[in-house]
């Protein structure tokens, strides 16, 4: 299956689009920010609007930088082309794996529990120097 498709761009687009909004989030939240460390609610007038403005300008033309960017684009495509190649395990092989992750970590966590209460003892033999 090739991206090229309208399936693949519409996965990519979507994909970039999710974290352009995440980038309006996280800029609208910062000029927020910047309006209390300055005070610029009080020096502009309707600074939530001129900070929400700002963020989707920011946050758009960097959606158009990355799709109109030749090196950006192929990349994206190569990583969706890569990415639907990708087999998922299913429940079973999930389930089986965890158990023996599970089991595997708390026969450890006995050992070093163990080799932390050895070496409490030894330390505690061993005579007081002050």
């Amino acid at each position: 299956m090739i991206a090229d498709n309208n399936d693949g761009r519409k996965w990519i687009y979507g994909g970039l689009a999710l974290g352009c909004f995440f980038l309006f989030q996280i800029l609208y939240r910062f000029f927020l920010q910047l309006g209390d460390w300055f005070e610029l609610e009080v020096k502009i007038a309707n600074f939530m609007i001129v900070a929400q403005m700002v963020a989707i300008a920011f946050s758009a033309l960097a959606f158009l930088i990355v799709i109109k960017h030749k090196t950006s684009s192929r990349f994206l495509v190569e990583t969706y082309n890569e990415m639907i190649k990708v087999v998922f395990p299913d429940r079973s092989e999930t389930f089986r794996t965890t158990l023996v992750v599970m089991v595997l970590v708390t026969i450890v966590g006995f050992i070093l529990g163990m080799f932390d209460m050895g070496a409490g003892w030894v330390l505690s033999q061993l005579p007081a120097f002050y």
